[in-house]
């Protein structure tokens, strides 16, 4: 359950990215809340390093003259080309430090 967020980067108020305290990474954007593990966040930091059509685990785009598809999955979104732009700085400007998943000290698996 998200308790606390802890502001990574802001670009504006509905477009930032956030560490909550369950571990996760909240990309903020608009209306679109994304909640992913630091893996699946770097991909995606990753793939937005990248001006190409590409795909990296999950993640794909698909960029064409009037935008850039977004894909996770089945999931997807497209982007206007500043909009895309947009969020490569935004994603670009976040520094992750990978975090350990949360557990008991003396957990037993």
């Amino acid at each position: 359950m998200c308790q606390s967020l802890t502001p990574l980067v802001i670009h504006a108020p509905r477009r930032k990215v956030l560490r909550c305290s369950c571990g996760a990474l909240h990309v903020v954007w608009e209306s679109l809340n994304l909640s992913l593990h630091d893996e699946e966040f770097l991909d995606l930091q990753a793939l937005t390093a990248d001006p190409h059509d590409r795909l990296l685990g999950h993640w794909q785009t698909h960029h064409t003259a009037q935008g850039v598809g977004l894909w996770y999955g089945p999931m997807g979104t497209t982007l206007r080309p500043d909009d895309w732009q947009a969020l490569r700085t935004l994603l670009q400007a976040t520094t992750v430090l990978t975090q350990p998943p949360h557990r008991p000290l003396y957990a037993l698996n």
